[in-house]
């Protein structure tokens, strides 16, 4: 069973401390200064004093963080790799199967033949043994010519036995090479199929990887709302 990836999605909190116009020094100070942490606490208590309203704005940032974001980027490299390198597999064993398959339909074609032959050859030899039959059974005492005959006829129905015995005998040893090379083929779709796992286990991956990488940076939304006036509270 293929490895479920986990996504390391965080939440943290940026807090702005707010203060009102007419604020005393020390709140102008504070004033327009982020808090980051990982916490929805309030990064230290706001004591109202005088004139002064002070508050907080907190924005909830969810996503990754920089090492985290990187280690998935890089995990789905790896991942798009280990795609490609089956598909580039698949690819080489298609052309391997493909080229088997032409030399098995040869292999099937040339045995077919030889069946035909071996069939052509042994109706032939029982036509000439069958007129050589006919010739005997047709006459109490064969002629010179006729025995003549006869005999021209059983060394043709012999040849032609002869030849059937050699084409079944090719037949058979066609039969030995297509038994052969049909197990090969099986044994490449096997390695084409186990490449195909790995292809559609590779894609499960980037798949479950996706919504992860959609997710946005959390020191870049920091960056990008406080700039330098933040302060990291972890």
């Amino acid at each position: 069973m293929a490895e479920t990836i986990e996504c390391p999605k965080h939440q943290a909190w940026l807090f702005l401390h707010c203060a009102k116009e007419g604020a005393c020094e020390i709140c102008l100070r504070l004033d327009g200064w982020f808090y980051f942490q990982p916490n929805h606490d309030d990064p230290y208590p706001i004591k109202q004093h005088d004139k002064c309203r002070c508050y907080w704005n907190d924005y909830l940032i969810e996503g990754l963080y920089r090492f985290q974001r990187e280690e998935m980027l890089n995990r789905n490299a790896d991942v798009k790799q280990l795609w490609y390198n089956a598909m580039v597999e698949i690819a080489a064993w298609d052309d391997k199967i493909a080229d088997a398959q032409t030399v098995l339909d040869g292999l099937i074609g040339d045995k077919a033949a030889a069946d035909a032959a071996a069939e052509q050859y042994t109706n032939a030899s029982n036509q000439a043994m069958d007129a050589a039959q006919e010739i005997i059974d047709s006459h109490d005492e064969l002629t010179e010519e006729q025995q003549n005959q006869v005999d021209e006829l059983l060394f043709l129905a012999e040849d032609y036995l002869k030849k059937a015995e050699d084409e079944m005998d090719r037949a058979s040893d066609l039969q030995h090479e297509v038994n052969s090379q049909t197990s090969a083929i099986k044994s490449k779709n096997d390695e084409r199929d186990a490449e195909v796992y790995k292809r559609d286990e590779a894609d499960a991956k980037l798949k479950e990887l996706e919504p992860c990488l959609s997710l946005r940076c959390i020191e870049d939304e920091v960056e990008a709302m406080a700039g330098n006036r933040v302060r990291m509270n972890f």
